[in-house]
Order: structure tokens, then sequence, then C-alpha cells
């Protein structure tokens, strides 16, 4: 006959504290680290049917010539290293642009996002678009024609030359 054996009794003090920590980590723990899995399943996939000519058409196809995105519901305390922090899963963020209002400065809960290469931004919007982050459920969405704001005299010399050649793809 054979003995259960509880696995409970069996762990060490510190297996418990890192099964505790890992459970109570929520959106920017252990989603995270789900979405990460699936991130690297997601471009894996994307590699192989372009290595194997099987790149059907999409409805992302239209957008091709855009590395925007236009992100809404965000929460209004996120500040802009906040949400690269979080969309730079899928890519590199080369520019954000979170809408404020002119009064208060305070963030109105959109705006729009530029990645280094179009695929990344059909795995945000594929991955992003309608989850909750602290409480909100978001919109991702790609966006054809968007300009970035005109240049002020605060920002970089990086900056000015990404507002001015665009953050399209680059053509090869």
């Amino acid at each position: 006959m054979e003995e259960e054996i509880d696995v409970r009794k069996k762990l060490t003090r510190e297996q418990k504290q890192i099964s505790h920590d890992i459970s109570s980590m929520g959106y920017f723990g252990l989603d995270l680290i789900r979405l990460e899995h699936a991130n690297v399943k997601n471009i894996k996939k994307l590699n192989e049917q372009e290595l194997q000519g099987k790149n059907k058409s999409s409805w992302h196809d239209q957008y091709k010539d855009s590395a925007w995105i236009f992100v809404g519901g965000l929460p209004y305390n996120l500040t802009e290293g906040d949400v690269i922090a979080i969309f730079s899963q899928y890519g590199e963020v080369v520019n954000i642009n979170l809408i404020r209002d002119k009064d208060t400065g305070k963030q109105k809960g959109y705006g729009f996002l530029c990645y280094e290469d179009q695929r990344s931004t059909i795995l945000a919007v594929d991955n992003f678009n309608g989850i909750k982050i602290l409480g909100r459920v978001i919109r991702v969405d790609h966006v054809s024609n968007y300009k970035a704001p005109k240049d002020s005299k605060n920002i970089d010399e990086e900056t000015r030359n990404l507002r001015k050649e665009g953050c399209a793809p680059k053509k090869g």
C-alpha cells in the first residue's frame, strides 16, 4: 500500500516564501511572467511564418508603414516610464506621447507609442488590447498617419530626429 505524502510539509521555509511571493505578485509579477512566455511563443511563431513564406495577409497589413499604436483607457497615474516598461515586452519603444491636460498637466488616460519596428505593433495590438492594468481595461490599436507633436525647446537631438524622420519602419 502506497503511503501518501503531503508535499506541502516537505517544503522548506524559503520555498514557501518564494511560492507566496510569486502568488502575490499580481499583474506586474506572475501575469508578467505569463505575458513573457506568450511573447516568446508569438515571436517564434512569427519568425517561423516569415521563414516559411506563409505570412498570410491579415488586417494588420494595412498598417505596415506605421510603427505607431494608440493606447487608451490607461490609468491616470501611469507615467511615460510605466507605459514604456509595460509595452517594451513586445519590442523597443522609441517614442511615446501621453496626452496631458494643458492646464493641469495631468495625463488624460490615452496616448501614442512608437516601436522600433512594425512587427512589435502587431504583437502589442494582439496581446494588450482588452487587458486590465490597475483595474482599467485598455484599448490598443494601430495608427496609420500619426505625427508626433512639433518640436519644443525641451527635447533632445535624438527625439528631434525621430520626429523629423517619422516612426515608420525603415525600407531596406
